[in-house]
């Protein structure tokens, strides 16, 4: 188990520690299974990471912390220069909150 960095967009931060948000698709995979990342205030662990392609991102929009199919669309062409291309590969990391990142700095000592 190691500690990863995954970047995620500010809007996606109050989804995630709601527990809502817990999918995210990448290009490239940033981790295996039980690895951990840090997002807001809070510790996530890896469940599953797997190839997808980003037709499945709109799929699962609740999961990725979008309000609708077409927000899934329309945030993937502002962030891909391509465009939003459902054919194209790449990784679907599943994941779940740890614990609050302060709760577990105070435990810690």
């Amino acid at each position: 188990m190691a500690e990863v960095a995954i970047p995620f967009k500010a809007r996606f931060t109050e989804p995630m520690e709601r527990g809502i948000k817990c999918r995210t698709w990448r290009t490239r995979k940033y981790g295996k299974p039980d690895d951990t990342f840090r997002n807001g205030h809070s510790q996530y662990r890896l469940l599953i990471v797997e190839r997808s392609c980003m037709g499945s991102v709109p799929e699962y929009f609740l999961e990725e912390g979008f309000r609708d199919r077409e927000d899934a669309i329309q945030t993937l062409k502002e962030i891909f220069p391509s465009g939003y291309q459902p054919a194209r590969m790449g990784w679907a990391h599943w994941f779940v909150k740890v614990i609050g990142v302060e709760a577990r700095q105070k435990g810690d000592g």
